[in-house]
């Protein structure tokens, strides 16, 4: 999903605190246990520190701050952070003495690690996001107090982030792994781990460098060396069978056997095709630490992070926990989910995602964190992926499709997800695709490259669908990240989620009717949608004989990315199912029927399956490209709800408007001082310049509208984590919009 990034600085936070005396320097000391990175793809180490100059009652903001650098000492804001704590947090206590641990799960970034104690100020220079204007005067960054180095022992370092992928030809499969160093990379495989016979020897070792990216984060700050990226192909592989495999150099040491089963083949068979799909996931840190860059709701999870001082430890480390859940670990639930069924030895044959996987934002490094995430699953079963605006986004984004004003990539431009994703397309500038696995065809699309009439993208896409042999290959399944239908409206601009979807309607549905597309999937909108059989906004229902006269689009972008979620207040026509808590969707697909399941859960624990949805094709079924093309023209179109009815959703806004402590009903004095006509608030958006879908025309509607963004009353003298929660969140969120939009602040009363 796209975020609307803010032009200030406040969306990261801002540790500005008092600079101590450091006479007591020579008594510091910082280190990891264990002290080598010896061997694995990750591990827990954990960092003790002692000696820090006692703090201040202005020094709760104290944080310990990793860096994947030798440097010593770290030049603060020099660096990349990867993951930071608040001793305050951790223990007071101990904080108070200037001592205390904390245990960190890292991946391998092929690097020494170096743990930085840090005190009075910000460790970036300035908000590093792409179209935010620098501050108007230096930031002024905080003090080196100590620091300890886990050093990286690159001998013992074999394969990590091993990555599995389809490809063209359902009986190869390809296995891409990083490593910091190789001589003669292999891949043995075979169909027991005693007998793995089959060797391939690796057909590309390459890597990206900064330069090789677009525009910063991703060419400055936000870089480090991913190693080198190593990719082998298995082939002639029998269909639906397990391999086993492993891979690595006999110089630097293999990776331990891991295996997979090979998808059906293409054609008429009684093997079904089972995959896993997910979109919008996002990295999460196991060790419940905190990183700098991100989207929006990582932006606001780390607002909630900062110590309080004013709030009981108790309350504090409970805001802490349930803001991780909404704004940060969301996409625990649906990775560990599929982790565990994947280490139960599942026979799912792959798994698809289309677009936003790891919200890295530029910053390489959290490439590695989500790669972990899912280390048994891509290591385990075949990918099938589409790009996202937060992989390709970008000004300088080859064949872009948004006239240069889009930026959600960071400086990516696409470089890590092919690299280190190694989809299938002929040519890494042009994220497109297809392949045949049994009884599908396969097409994954880019969204964010132009795909009007006329382009490449769009004459690859008819001339892949005309080439379908559908009395072979009975259904088509159609993979992108933005999609055509979505209940919520976004108008704002080119980039518009309401925008780009009318333009994929009118200038691609034609070609999905035509060639009679069974199933679109996509995410970018952070929840689960299905729709009817639809052209045109208009839902045309099922032939006679059972199959779907139309697509059902299948938006799965809910496995973990945060969405603070406003819709239509009148249901779309063509909507039938709505989810909005994290999970993720399994598809099956035989030759006469293909079921669609998704499974949720609104917080880590067991998956329930949350809704499902069955196709058929009969028997003998074959395209009738005339009639799917009248059908389409007939067909008249539906338009979306009226804008005059367009309100925040706010019994979905995640449980937001469960915590709020109120209602502005309730208090309407209050809320017309905050929200009312005199205010610059309800002036700027009710004029035509606004970012808002419709104007709002009373003062209590606005206070509505802003219900998510602020409560108009004060913590309770007591106050629940929930409520805690609410309250620093609306205000948070409030205040940037204020902030962006050069609103001022608010009236007094209104915090």
């Amino acid at each position: 999903m796209a975020y609307v990034h803010t032009q200030t600085g406040i969306l990261y936070p801002v540790l500005l605190l008092s600079i101590l005396c450091c006479a007591t320097l020579g008594r510091a000391a910082i280190s990891f246990s264990p002290s080598t990175f010896s061997s694995g793809e990750d591990g827990w180490f954990e960092v003790s520190w002692s000696g820090i100059p006692p703090p201040t009652a202005n020094d709760t903001n104290d944080i310990i701050v990793l860096y994947a650098t030798s440097e010593n000492p770290v030049q603060i804001g020099q660096e990349a952070p990867l993951s930071y704590v608040y001793p305050f947090l951790i223990n007071q206590t101990s904080w108070s003495l200037g001592t205390g641990s904390y245990k960190f799960y890292l991946p391998n970034y092929f690097s020494d690690i170096q743990a930085v104690y840090v005190r009075g100020g910000n460790v970036l220079p300035s908000s590093p996001i792409q179209g935010v204007p620098p501050p108007s005067k230096p930031v002024e960054m905080g003090t080196w107090m100590d620091q300890g180095t886990l050093t990286f022992n690159v001998k013992n370092t074999g394969p990590v982030r091993k990555v599995l992928s389809f490809t063209s030809d359902p009986s190869v499969v390809r296995i891409t792994w990083s490593a910091p160093q190789a001589r003669s990379p292999v891949v043995h495989y075979g169909k027991s781990p005693k007998e793995m016979d089959g060797k391939a020897t690796a057909m590309e070792q390459s890597t990206f460098a900064a330069s090789d990216m677009c525009t910063p984060p991703a060419t400055s700050l936000g870089y480090i060396s991913p190693g080198i990226q190593i990719s082998a192909e298995m082939t002639d592989l029998e269909p639906n069978t397990r391999y086993y495999y492993r891979v690595g150099d006999s110089s630097y040491g293999f990776s331990s056997v891991h295996s997979f089963i090979s998808p059906p083949a293409p054609g008429i068979g009684d093997s079904a095709l089972k995959l896993f799909v997910i979109a919008d996931h996002g990295a999460y840190n196991l060790d419940n630490s905190l990183y700098f860059p991100g989207g929006y709701g990582q932006q606001i999870y780390s607002y909630l992070s900062l110590p309080k001082p004013g709030l009981e430890m108790a309350v504090q480390s409970s805001v802490v926990a349930t803001a991780g859940l909404l704004f940060e670990n969301g996409g625990q639930i649906a990775a560990e989910a599929i982790e565990k069924r994947v280490s139960d030895g599942p026979d799912q044959h792959g798994i698809i995602i289309n677009g936003d996987l790891s919200y890295a934002f530029g910053y390489i490094s959290r490439w590695s964190v989500w790669m972990n995430n899912f280390k048994q699953t891509f290591s385990s079963m075949p990918t099938l992926v589409s790009p996202g605006n937060h992989e390709a986004d970008d000004p300088q984004l080859p064949l872009g499709a948004f006239e240069g004003r889009a930026y959600d990539s960071q400086g990516e431009c696409a470089i890590p997800y092919y690299n280190l994703m190694r989809p299938p397309q002929d040519d890494p500038r042009k994220l497109w695709y297809s392949t045949d696995m049994g009884p599908v065809h396969f097409v994954q699309l880019s969204t964010e490259q132009i795909i009007s009439p006329g382009s490449e993208q769009y004459e690859f896409l008819e001339s892949d669908l005309m080439g379908v042999n559908r009395s072979v290959i009975p259904w088509v399944i159609v993979g992108w990240h933005r999609p055509q239908y979505l209940d919520q409206p976004n108008f704002s601009n080119v980039t518009g989620d309401t925008v780009v979807a009318q333009k994929l309607v009118e200038e691609v549905e034609p070609l999905f009717a035509r060639y009679q597309v069974d199933v679109v999937f996509s995410g970018h909108i952070h929840q689960y949608t299905r729709t009817c059989p639809v052209f045109k906004g208009t839902c045309v229902g099922y032939n006679d004989d059972g199959s779907a006269k139309a697509p059902v689009h299948l938006m799965t972008g809910n496995a973990g990315a945060p969405g603070l979620y406003y819709s239509y207040n009148e249901k779309p026509a063509w909507l039938e199912k709505q989810v909005f808590d994290f999970g993720y969707g399994e598809l099956e697909v035989s030759m006469k029927n293909l079921t669609f399941s998704m499974f949720t859960s609104p917080s880590a624990g067991k998956m329930e399956q949350s809704d499902s949805v069955t196709l058929i094709k009969p028997e003998g079924w074959r395209p009738d490209q005339y009639a799917a093309s009248a059908l389409y023209d007939s067909t008249p179109a539906t338009p979306s709800p009226g804008m005059n009815q367009l309100l925040f959703n706010t019994d979905v806004i995640l449980p937001l408007s469960q915590m709020v402590p109120g209602l502005v009903e309730s208090n309407q004095e209050l809320a017309a001082a905050c929200f009312g006509p005199q205010t610059d608030l309800f002036a700027y958006t009710n004029s035509p310049s606004a970012n808002q879908m419709r104007p709002i025309d009373s003062w209590l509607h606005q206070a509505t509208l802003f219900t998510f963004l602020n409560s108009t009353y004060q913590l309770p003298t007591k106050p629940t984590p929930e409520s805690a929660v609410a309250q620093y969140t609306l205000n948070y969120l409030l205040n940037s919009y204020m902030n962006v939009n050069k609103l001022g602040n608010l009236p007094p009363g209104c915090h």
